[in-house]
């Protein structure tokens, strides 16, 4: 799906899912955003996809992922505004492309959820209901918590073929 203002699955008997997935089993395929932001709708099944943000400086992605174990993956823009809600289930949201600001609010909802950060800039990072974080090899620069409402447990993964790996987390809450 190309340059979508809205998509909703709510209603559909089956996940939606990419048809290509990377090393950690996301999908690298599925809806590229429109410039003036997006809204998607998943429904209560475990979905596997992929966004990529394209939206205006000022813009707004509403992603609503709906009940069920859920992948979400998205390539965040360099002027986006994104809200990301997991609903119910143990949801994986992946992070990559530009930098997260505290204007994009992650919250997982009800269930275990991880995110994963898979990109070297410097975050904010702005979580409502979100129990683990995951350092990809490559996570680099200042992982700043702005707003976090739980205690956070956090992995950080090891450089790749013997490289070594630089991570800065700061502002962690302190029942982490």
């Amino acid at each position: 799906f190309t340059s979508l203002n809205s998509f909703s699955s709510e209603n559909l008997t089956g996940y939606l899912g990419g048809n290509i997935e990377d090393s950690d089993s996301f999908a690298n395929t599925g809806i590229i955003g429109s410039l003036l932001g997006t809204a998607v709708k998943l429904g209560s099944f475990d979905d596997n996809i992929h966004f990529i943000d394209k939206a205006d400086g000022g813009s707004l992605n509403s992603i609503n992922l709906g009940a069920g174990n859920d992948k979400f993956g998205i390539t965040v823009g360099s002027n986006s505004h994104n809200l990301i809600f997991g609903d119910e289930g143990n949801d994986q949201i992946k992070l990559s492309g530009q930098k997260v600001t505290e204007d994009d609010v992650i919250d997982g909802g009800i269930g275990t959820d991880t995110v994963i950060i898979d990109q070297s800039h410097n975050n904010f990072l702005n979580f409502s209901n979100i129990e683990n974080i995951v350092l990809k090899s490559i996570a680099a620069g200042d992982n700043t918590f702005s707003k976090v409402n739980t205690p956070l447990s956090i992995s950080m993964e090891a450089g790749t073929d013997g490289s070594p790996s630089s991570f800065s987390v700061k502002k962690l809450p302190s029942t982490s």
